[in-house]
């Protein structure tokens, strides 16, 4: 089964770096918000409308290291929808690919062909 993570590309390249990913939201929510293939445009549009260098990680559960727990947002604890969240820091080698997710000229995302 395949997650997904949408980052900023300077952030990756700094985790990369360090070997270690660890974003605001791990101390912050106690998690890493994570996605399922039909929810990125979704969250992408909700979260990151406008913003530019952002990368989709293709992760691979099969190889996370940390709980993963399928739950319903914070924001909105009463939702039927649930998403993937890592209680850990992300361990790099789960990451199967880097998919490039420029947005439109009007500041919204579309699902990239190379996602699956």
């Amino acid at each position: 089964m395949k997650i997904f993570h949408i980052v900023n590309k300077a952030e990756w390249s700094k985790a990369k770096q360090i070997g270690s990913y660890k974003p605001a939201s791990l101390t912050q929510d106690g998690f890493i918000h994570c996605s399922r293939a039909d929810q990125i445009i979704l969250v992408a549009n909700s979260f990151f409308k406008n913003q530019d260098n952002l990368i989709i990680l293709r992760i691979d559960v099969s190889k996370i290291t940390v709980n993963i727990k399928t739950e319903a947002p914070l924001e909105a604890p009463w939702s039927d929808v649930h998403y993937p969240h890592l209680y850990g820091e992300l361990n790099l080698d789960s990451v199967e690919s880097e998919i490039e997710f420029p947005c439109s000229e009007d500041g919204t995302f579309t699902l990239p062909d190379s996602l699956l």
